[in-house]
């Protein structure tokens, strides 16, 4: 019986890109040839991480910038090696800061002359549209309803 070893080869990382994007999930593969097949490790910035061929680091940020390391090594030739992918960088993403304007406030000068007979119905339906609004009515609300009265023949309305 024999046994042949080998190895191992210099390891390749992929993807060979060194940009990824802030809040992406990283994910970097390590292959080495060797007999028996070689032990993984990963560093970042010197600091060991994994012991696994894959590395998978989720929802990155700029923090996880630097230098990552793929170290193979093979138990029988006793034999390693590595791999230094320096400068991987995790972008930012610009922020945007959107800002709500508050809604436009118009201020309508009308002038209304009622016939004694719809003085109360008319105060009805403003109190109507005041109590559900907080104060506000929608400009259409609020031309609707000078329409509807404008065309009665009992009111006179002035709008300047």
């Amino acid at each position: 019986v024999v046994f042949v070893t080998d190895g191992p080869d210099v390891p390749i990382i992929s993807p060979s890109n060194t940009y990824f994007r802030s809040r992406t999930n990283l994910s970097l593969s390590c292959h080495s040839a060797a007999l028996p097949p070689a032990l993984y490790s990963w560093f970042v910035n010197g600091e060991l991480v994994s012991s696994s061929q894959e590395l998978f680091i989720p929802n990155i940020t700029t923090n996880n910038s630097g230098s990552y390391t793929c170290f193979v090594y093979n138990s029988v030739t006793g034999l390693n090696k590595t791999t230094v992918k320096n400068n991987i960088t995790a972008l930012g993403t610009a922020k945007t800061k959107t800002t709500k304007k508050p809604p436009k406030q118009v201020t309508f000068n009308v002038f209304v002359v009622f016939d004694q007979s719809q003085i109360q119905e008319s105060k009805e339906a403003f109190n109507m549209i005041d109590q559900n609004r907080d104060g506000f009515i929608h400009k259409e609300e609020l031309l609707d309803m000078l329409a509807s009265m404008r065309n009665n023949p009992m009111m006179n309305i002035w709008m300047p």
